[in-house]
């Protein structure tokens, strides 16, 4: 093992991008004794997500991890990827991530492939409910289960004002229409400006 024979992880700036690999969670620990998870940007929990590993998902969410990481790769955050990975089987996993903070409204920030193949491979913009829903979910992906969980994840969430105006200067829709179902849709920032006029 690399880590016995005095591989230096510190020097490593992609060793938390790869954590999802360790299965043992000795040597896990032993990693973030090194490079601890305080100097992450949430690579650690994608790594977990990405291979599907639930043990260390546990760990770090024990262990705060950060769950608003980016895969620079793909444009994709959390959420699209735990969606993905583990909605045929292990939605547990979704709705513990859901319950730690795990942020369902993330914009992605390029292409997904499991989302739209026939779309221009620039851009991004697809939530994880947008993106599975029209990805996906198209092809019979759309369970009951998965909609309980975003219906429960829909009741739950209020938006805040300073969250729909970002949501309109960005076109995020969906945000949008959620804050105007429960709230005055001629609500002011302090310009004086509308939703509309952002």
């Amino acid at each position: 093992m690399v880590l016995d024979a005095g591989y230096d992880l510190k020097k490593d700036p992609y060793v938390l991008e790869h954590i999802g690999r360790v299965e043992d969670i000795g040597t896990v620990e032993r990693i973030l004794q090194e490079v601890p998870l305080d100097q992450d940007n949430g690579q650690a929990m994608l790594s977990a997500v990405d291979h599907g590993n639930v043990p260390l998902i546990d760990y770090l969410l024990e262990h705060k991890a950060r769950l608003d990481g980016m895969d620079f790769r793909t444009g994709e955050f959390l959420m699209h990827k735990a969606l993905l990975r583990f909605y045929k089987k292990e939605l547990h996993v979704v709705r513990k991530l859901l319950a730690h903070g795990a942020d369902m409204h993330a914009v992605s920030q390029g292409h997904l492939d499991w989302y739209d193949a026939s779309a221009p491979r620039t851009g991004g913009g697809a939530t994880p409910m947008s993106a599975f829903t029209e990805g996906v979910g198209r092809y019979g992906a759309m369970t009951p289960e998965i909609q309980a969980l975003f219906s429960e994840y829909e009741q739950a969430v209020d938006f805040t004002p300073e969250q729909a105006f970002k949501a309109a200067r960005d076109a995020q829709y969906y945000i949008l229409e959620k804050y105007i179902e429960h709230h005055d849709v001629n609500i002011r920032d302090e310009n004086g400006a509308t939703l509309l006029h952002h």
